[in-house]
């Protein structure tokens, strides 16, 4: 997704911008649909206030965002620093999910004893 997001600083054109749209896209569906399957497992019978409060947060993103790339640009900054900055956030938000300990209905309410174990909780919950 980042790199759908950063195509169009490095080459401008139709291309890329279609180019940019099919990663982009194809990509967020994905994580969409993945995001709430696994909002659904750990919250369990809550499974709608948790869906309900993902949604809400996307939302709210989807408000911020476009406010901030106007700020920079309108403070001098191009478009390509906006897409640069998206870039970044996406980039860092990956790490940390994929370097964080995964909750699961199993592991939920106990505390992580130690790093193998957050990673061995990592993979099973991916797989």
């Amino acid at each position: 997704m980042a790199l759908g997001v950063v195509l169009p600083v490095f080459w401008p054109g139709i291309v890329a911008i279609m180019l940019s749209a099919l990663l982009v896209g194809r990509t967020f569906t994905v994580i969409t649909m993945a995001g709430f399957q696994a909002g659904q497992q750990v919250a369990g019978v809550h499974a709608r206030k948790m869906i309900a409060a993902m949604a809400s947060a996307f939302a709210i993103g989807q408000i911020v965002g476009p406010v901030g790339v106007s700020y920079l640009v309108r403070g001098g900054r191009g478009f390509s620093e906006a897409l640069l900055v998206a870039c970044l956030l996406l980039t860092a938000s990956a790490w940390v999910l994929t370097s964080r300990r995964a909750y699961t209905p199993d592991n939920m309410h106990e505390p992580a004893s130690s790093h193998a174990r957050q990673r061995t909780s990592l993979r099973t919950y991916r797989s």
